[in-house]
């Protein structure tokens, strides 16, 4: 029996397999349909641009959630655990994935995005961690 394969990458990948991209975000505020954060995602060779402020509030409402949607395969990764549960995402290039926020926490994640290839490849790798964007839990 063949082994199954997917399109999108595996998670359990070591980051030494993947290239962290330098993020920017565009300084608009993302939209929130029915006041739920949906954050626009357009991946490039080196750099993944955020459609989105640096800093996002979930809102204090009841079964908030946060819908990413990318332009390509990509993987997403979370600083804090504790806001959706997970470090990281794998995103499917033109579908949406939503991610559940914790009620009861007051916490913050920064997000970044890589994709396969070699981490060397972009040089501000180390520095651009300072730069990612976050979601804020009130």
């Amino acid at each position: 029996m063949a082994p199954l394969e997917s399109s999108v990458m595996d998670v359990t990948s070591t980051t030494s397999t993947l290239k962290k991209l330098e993020s920017k975000v565009t300084g608009t505020p993302a939209p929130k349909p029915k006041k739920n954060l949906w954050i626009e995602i357009k991946i490039g060779a080196n750099s993944a641009e955020f459609d989105c402020l640096e800093s996002e509030h979930a809102g204090s409402h009841k079964n908030r959630n946060v819908t990413f949607h990318a332009n390509e395969d990509c993987v997403l990764q979370f600083s804090n655990v504790v806001v959706f549960g997970r470090d990281s995402i794998p995103l499917k290039a033109g579908k949406s994935e939503t991610l559940a926020v914790a009620d009861g926490t007051q916490a913050e994640t920064e997000y970044a995005a890589y994709i396969p290839g070699n981490p060397k490849i972009v040089a501000s790798n180390q520095m651009a961690s300072l730069r990612d964007p976050k979601i804020v839990v009130p």
